[in-house]
Formats: C-alpha cells, sequence, structure tokens
C-alpha cells in the first residue's frame, strides 16, 4: 500500500520536528510548513490525503487554510489542533486539542490519516472494478 500524504502545518518548529518525525517513522510521508501561506503554496504545488494544521497560525489561520482546502480538494482529510473561537466557524473534519501527553494527540493524528488513506484507496479500487466491469460486459 502507498504511504499516506501529510501537509503539517505547525507554528512551533520544535513541535513539528518531533510530529512529523514520530509520523515518518510509522508510514506517512510529510511535508511541513511553517506557516499557512507556505503551507497554502505547498498545497497548491503537490496532492495531500491530509492536512493537518494548527488554527491559530500569524497571518493566514489554520481555519482559513482549511477552508481553501475544502473548496479545492473537498475529499483531503483536514485535522485542525486548537481550539476555535465564538462564531468561527471550521472547514476541518476533526479538531483535536493539543494535549500535554502528545502521544495521546499524535496516535489519533496517525489512525485518522492512514483510515482516511485506506478508504480513500478501497474507493479508488472499486472505481477500477466498476470501469473493467462495464469494458468487459
Amino acid at each position: 500500500m502507498p504511504q499516506p500524504s501529510l501537509l503539517l502545518i505547525l507554528n512551533d518548529p520544535e513541535e513539528a520536528t518531533r510530529l512529523e518525525t514520530w509520523l515518518v517513522r510509522r508510514g506517512v510521508h510529510v511535508h511541513p510548513a511553517a506557516s499557512g501561506l507556505e503551507g497554502l503554496k505547498l498545497f497548491c504545488l503537490d496532492h495531500f490525503d491530509a492536512v493537518v494544521t494548527d488554527l491559530r497560525l500569524p497571518g493566514l489561520s489554520g481555519s482559513h487554510v482549511a477552508q481553501f482546502v475544502r473548496t479545492f480538494s473537498p475529499s483531503t482529510l483536514i485535522v485542525g489542533l486548537g481550539t476555535l473561537t465564538d462564531g468561527e466557524i471550521s472547514s476541518c473534519d476533526h479538531i483535536l486539542f493539543k494535549s500535554p501527553r502528545k502521544q495521546t494527540w499524535f496516535e489519533r493524528i496517525h489512525a485518522l490519516v492512514w483510515h482516511h488513506h485506506a478508504d480513500t484507496l478501497s474507493e479508488h479500487d472499486s472505481g477500477r472494478m466498476e470501469i473493467r466491469h462495464a469494458v468487459s460486459s
């Protein structure tokens, strides 16, 4: 099975490095970005199965990143880290709170990414089977 590809947008470089290392060791291809704008530039240049972003980023917020990603790639999994402010609308599929026990939310991100990736591959495979069936009929 191919590796899932993840765009990781965190404003804390040490935290980003720890999460990236943890995910890479578990078979996730990670592309880190230090800001919302840098993340969107990467998003426009490549395909990602998932985007994990801090909701509170300087400049372009994680909420705005999520809205952009949802608009241009509705099937991409979006995980927001942090909390929403009153009246803020989220385009995220999941919102996780950063726990002092990093292992807990690292594991949750890992599970979400791999589950979404497996579902996406399954949908593509069933589509290929339907096409093969239609062609052979």
